[in-house]
C-alpha cells in the first residue's frame, strides 16, 4: 500500500517538494540517476577486482575466524591470533586483534573458510555488494510507503549510488569488507515487515541486525513490546541464540565465552577504539566529564528509552504508522547511545527519509545532522591531509553531532505526537491509553 504524501509546512520546503515531484519524474532525471549507478560500479568493481592487499583492513580477521569455525575450532581460542598472523599481508603486523564478533556470526563467516584468504574476499564482497543491491531496493520500496515515488528502480538506483559516491566512506565498506551492508538489509527488512505486516520478513531482518548486537538489541527488544512483531522477535532470538551456540561450540561453550568476553575487555585498548574514537553517548561523556563509560551501560540506558517511548505509545494515536515509528526510533536510539564507528551509521539513510514524512523546519535539522554524519569521512579525509593531529576524533565528533541531531528531532517528533494524547487519556478517556501493542 502507498502511503500518503509527506506534508511540507511552510513555503519553502513545499516548492522543494514541487520541484523534486517535477524532477523524478522526468527523462533528465533517470539518464542521471542510471550514469550515477554506472559510476558507482566503476568505483567499487576495481576495489574488489584488486582483492585484499593492505595490512590494515578488517577481512582477514573475519575470514581466519570461518576459517577455524570451518575447521570445528575456536576463534575465541589464543590459536586464532596465530591462523591471522599467517596470512601475508598481516607478516609484519604489529599488533594482531583478536576475535571481536559475537558467536552467532558463524552465520556470515563461516562460509568464508572454505576458500582461502584470496578466493574468500570476492564472495565476502559479492555478499556486501548483494546486501547493498537489496537494501537499494527494499529502500525503494520504503519510499512508495511514504508517498515519495510511485516507481522502484529510479530510487533503487539513487540509494545505492549515494551510498558508494554519496556517502564518503561508501568504498570503505568495499575495502574493508565490512559487513554493514547485511546489518543494513537487515534493518531494512524489519521495518518492511512492521509496515507491511510480514512475519517471516521481520524474522530474517532481526537475525542479520543480531549480528551486531550493539545496534540490533535495541531494535528486537522494540519488536518484542510490539504485539504484531512479538512473534519474529521471538523466533529470531531464538535463532540467534541457536547459532550463538554452534558458533561457542568449538573448544567447549564456556570455554569459548569465556574467551569472547575476555577479547571484548581488550577491544578498547586498540587506538581505532579509544573513546575519543568512537561515536555516541561515550564520546560526549569522554570528552566533556572524562568518563569512560561500559558499552553495556549504554545498552541499557538505549533499551529503556525504548521502552519508556513505547510506554508513550501505549497513551497516544499520532500515527497509523506507530509500531514501525518505534522500531526506527529504536534504531535511533541505538546509533546515538551506543559507542560506534562511522560506517555503523548506514541506516541513517532510512531514518532520514523516514523523518522526511513530515518536512518542517525541526527536519532541517536532521537533515544536516545526515550531512554531518554521510561528509565526516571526507572531511576527516582533508585534516589528515592538511596535517592535523589525531584526525579520528574529528570524525567521532562530527559523526556524534549528526546522530544527535537526529535523535532529538526523532525524540521530539514523538513527544510532539504522544503529549496531546496522553493528556486526553488522563482520566478522560481510559480506552484511548490502549494503544499498540
Amino acid at each position: 500500500m502507498i502511503g500518503a504524501p509527506p506534508i511540507a509546512n511552510g513555503k519553502p520546503l513545499s516548492r522543494f517538494l514541487a520541484l523534486w515531484n517535477r524532477f523524478r519524474h522526468s527523462a533528465g532525471a533517470k539518464v542521471t540517476t542510471v550514469a550515477y549507478a554506472a559510476i558507482a560500479l566503476l568505483m567499487v568493481g576495481p576495489i574488489i577486482l584488486a582483492g585484499p592487499t593492505s595490512p590494515e583492513i578488517d577481512y582477514y580477521y573475519f575470514w581466519a575466524a570461518g576459517g577455524m569455525w570451518m575447521d570445528w575450532q575456536s576463534p575465541y581460542s589464543p590459536a586464532y591470533t596465530d591462523l591471522v598472523g599467517s596470512v601475508p599481508p598481516l607478516h609484519s603486523a604489529q599488533d594482531i586483534r583478536p576475535f571481536f564478533y559475537p558467536p552467532n556470526t558463524i552465520l556470515l563467516f563461516a562460509p568464508l573458510g572454505l576458500f582461502e584468504y584470496k578466493e574468500a574476499w570476492f564472495l565476502a564482497s559479492a555478499m556486501n555488494l548483494s546486501a547493498l543491491g537489496l537494501s537499494s531496493v527494499l529502500f525503494a520500496r520504503l519510499t512508495r510507503h511514504l508517498g515519495f515515488t510511485d516507481t522502484v528502480l529510479f530510487p533503487a538506483l539513487l540509494h545505492f549510488s549515494f551510498i558508494c559516491i554519496g556517502w564518503s566512506i561508501g568504498k570503505i565498506l568495499f575495502i574493508f569488507a565490512q559487513p554493514m551492508p547485511v546489518i543494513y538489509l537487515g534493518f531494512l527488512l524489519v521495518v518492511l515487515g512492521a509496515l507491511e505486516k510480514r512475519t517471516i520478513w521481520t524474522t530474517a531482518g532481526l537475525v542479520l541486525c543480531l549480528l551486531k548486537p550493539n545496534i540490533g538489541l535495541p531494535v528486537a527488544f522494540a519488536c518484542l513490546l510490539v504485539r504484531q512483531s512479538r512473534e519474529a522477535a521471538v523466533i529470531a532470538g531464538a535463532t540467534t541464540g541457536a547459532l550463538s551456540l554452534v558458533g561457542l561450540a568449538p573448544g567447549g561453550i564456556l570455554s569459548s565465552l569465556r574467551g569472547f568476553f575476555e577479547n571484548l575487555a581488550l577491544y578498547a585498548h586498540f587506538p581505532e577504539n579509544f573513546p575519543s574514537h568512537m561515536s555516541g553517548m561515550n564520546f560526549i561523556a569522554y570528552n566533556v566529564f572524562g568518563a569512560d563509560i561500559s558499552a553495556f551501560v549504554w545498552l541499557g540506558a538505549s533499551i529503556a528509552v525504548v521502552a519508556a517511548a513505547w510506554i508513550a505509545d501505549r497513551h497516544s494515536t499520532f500515527d497509523h504508522h506507530q509500531n514501525t515509528d518505534l522500531v526506527i526510533f529504536a534504531m535511533t536510539t541505538a546509533l546515538f547511545f551506543l559507542p560506534g564507528h562511522n560506517n555503523y551509521f548506514i541506516p541513517a539513510t532510512a531514518l532520514i527519509v523516514w523523518l522526511a514524512r513530515k518536512p518542517d523546519h525541526f527536519f532541517v535539522a536532521a537533515l544536516a545532522g545526515f550531512v554531518l554524519i554521510t561528509q565526516a569521512f571526507g572531511a576527516t579525509h582533508a585534516l589528515h591531509q592538511s596535517g592535523v593531529d589525531d584526525p579520528v576524533t574529528y570524525l567521532a565528533a562530527m559523526t556524534t553531532a549528526g546522530i544527535s541531531l537526529i535523535f532529538a528531532t526523532h525524540l521530539s517528533r514523538r513527544f510532539e505526537w504522544s503529549r496531546p494524547a496522553l493528556k486526553r487519556s488522563i482520566g478522560r478517556d481510559p480506552d484511548r491509553a490502549s494503544g499498540p501493542g
